[in-house]
């Protein structure tokens, strides 16, 4: 995989994961289906939070250039119910998030990789024999 560099105005997690997905999608539908999945599935994947903690958390990641995190990746893995995995420049820190253990693993696609740069900053990726222009 080759790292694609991404713009780093808060949105760079859902355009690398459209990009790196192959989605015929703009980051903003992804960042809104990701929100709505958080609330749809409050129960099953926010254990201790509060509704106003939750509903103050998805307002906030609901606006255009609010960083997506953890809660956003792991939401994702299991909306597109495909792997994750976030690598970094220091292999002990790569991250995988999973669809949920309930879909069998054979029913997953491909799985997607991210490359992290720092302070919340994520590249899209794509194999070494493709060279293309992310969105803007």
């Amino acid at each position: 995989m080759q790292r694609l560099d991404t713009v780093a105005d808060g949105n760079c997690l859902y355009v690398a994961l459209a990009f790196s997905c192959g989605l015929p999608i703009q980051h903003e539908h992804l960042r809104r289906e990701i929100c709505q999945y958080i609330l749809h599935m409050k129960d099953f994947i926010c254990h201790g939070w509060t509704p106003k903690d939750l509903e103050a958390y998805v307002s906030h990641m609901e606006t255009e250039g609010a960083y997506g995190d953890e809660l956003s990746l792991q939401s994702a893995a299991h909306l597109l119910v495909r792997e994750i995995r976030v690598i970094g420049e220091d292999p002990e820190k790569d991250r995988v998030f999973q669809p949920p253990e309930s879909i069998s693993a054979e029913c997953w696609g491909a799985p997607v990789f991210l490359s992290y740069a720092a302070f919340n900053h994520f590249e899209a990726t794509e194999p070494l024999s493709v060279k293309e222009e992310l969105p803007a």
